[in-house]
């Protein structure tokens, strides 16, 4: 990134939002059984399986995620909030 002429102006675990996301997937994908949890027709058996330990891999920190926000480095005007609380806000 610096090489870009970049730098990191935030940095977020996602490690906890990716267990949840991948049990919910394995619960979709285990119910389902259909074709809309296979790509292009191919059987995928064993994907709750996968989603299922992937999800406890983030659950038990051995895996993690995250999301880098950069921005260019040197600009005069830096125009991200001092806080994510505009993420989280209902809107």
């Amino acid at each position: 990134m610096a090489l870009a002429g970049l730098e990191v102006a935030d940095a977020e675990s996602l490690r906890r939002h990716y267990a949840r996301t991948c049990l919910e997937w394995a619960s979709a994908s285990s119910k389902t059984g259909s074709r809309r949890s296979r790509p292009r027709g191919q059987a995928l058996p064993h994907l709750a399986v996968y989603l299922a330990g992937c999800a406890h891999g983030f659950e038990h920190e051995w895996m993690n995620v995250y999301q880098v926000l950069a921005r260019k480095e040197g600009a005069a005007f830096d125009p991200l909030p001092l806080t994510r609380d505009y993420m989280y806000r209902a809107g």
